[in-house]
């Protein structure tokens, strides 16, 4: 129904929200996202559907900022920016962290001991810090003011082993100057137009999410989604991932007719399509963003879950056909019964 009217840069700024003059941040710096595959394979347009909503394309998606920070940036132009907006993380940070954090860390700065094969999640991190003005970064945690600003990017490996930014955790406090509602409006005037809000006396969140088009191969069915499930990509009636599967299952018959289809389509478009379907931990991957804001402060995350997702599913797709072709091969060699049986 309501389609997606902007395709340009979505920076988000959030300087000047709520009373007082208190910031919670600035405007974002230029492109400086370094396009993955996948991310160049985007969609560009949101499709018709049942929902009347704001809902955004994957290249919008891929378009958006918070505080500079773009999908697919690379460690350093994402330690440069943060810099540049005035974060920093406190000296002593990394010899003082929980050495179970520096294990499953990627390298932003604090040593690499994780995992970098192609579509690993980095899963736990160190925030950055953006203290009031006056305040010194290597004030001890249990010392800084309420409305200091916290910030967390996360990374993953793309297919080329490069780490990339796929996720961004943004937090603060309140002081007493804030009025949470104006700030909450504020917030919502300079994000655009949410696909889903609750706002409640105290208590407002708000929700952006990616719907794309049916990839060439999937074959639509009924649309039976409620209202509410636009988190949902269009129901399709067979998946890659599930006519992959029954091939595994019976090597010697046929696919069917939608799975022929399938195999026939647009073998990166239907992974990017069932990512979006994907949750992790009850999160859609269709979520990009998603903001919360209290009465003591708001929090804000910013996600592209589907980029490691994508790369994921390709590596499953490669196992799936290395086992069936053993399975053919197998299944072609004669085998005799024991003498004497």
């Amino acid at each position: 129904m309501r389609k997606a009217m902007m395709f340009g840069l979505l920076a988000v700024g959030l300087a000047g929200c709520g009373s007082g003059g208190d910031t919670a941040a600035d405007a974002g710096a230029g492109d400086k996202g370094g396009s993955t595959a996948a991310a160049k394979a985007t969609p560009d347009e949101v499709p018709d559907s049942k929902f009347d909503a704001r809902l955004y394309s994957v290249a919008e998606a891929m378009d958006m900022s918070v505080f500079g920070l773009k999908f697919d940036m690379t460690i350093d132009e994402v330690r440069a920016v943060l810099t540049e907006q005035g974060f920093a993380i406190p000296s002593d940070y990394a010899d003082r962290g929980d050495p179970r954090v520096r294990g499953r860390s990627l390298d932003l700065g604090l040593g690499p001991r994780a995992d970098k094969s192609p579509g690993t999640r980095q899963e736990m991190n160190y925030n950055w810090f953006r203290m009031p003005d006056g305040v010194d970064i290597e004030t001890p945690s249990h010392l800084r003011p309420r409305n200091t600003e916290t910030i967390a990017p996360w990374f993953y490996v793309d297919a080329n082993g490069v780490q990339r930014l796929f996720s961004v955790h943004y937090r603060r406090g309140f002081d007493p100057s804030v009025d949470p509602r104006a700030y909450a409006a504020t917030l919502e005037k300079r994000l655009g137009e949410p696909s889903k809000a609750n706002r409640k006396p105290g208590n407002v969140m708000a929700f952006y999410y990616v719907q794309a088009p049916v990839p060439k191969g999937y074959e639509a069915d009924v649309d039976d989604r409620e209202t509410f499930e636009m988190d949902r990509q269009h129901p399709i009636k067979a998946s890659r991932s599930y006519c992959l599967s029954e091939m595994r299952r019976d090597v010697a018959r046929e696919p069917s007719r939608e799975c022929a289809a399938v195999f026939a389509g647009d073998a990166a478009g239907q992974r990017l399509f069932s990512a979006l379907n994907a949750r992790r931990k009850g999160h859609p991957f269709s979520q990009v963003l998603e903001f919360q804001v209290l009465e003591s402060g708001m929090r804000l995350e910013f996600r592209a879950e589907w980029l490691p997702e994508v790369i994921q599913s390709a590596q499953s797709e490669q196992r799936l056909r290395a086992e069936i072709a053993a399975r053919k091969a197998r299944a072609s060699q004669p085998a005799a019964a024991p003498e004497g049986l």
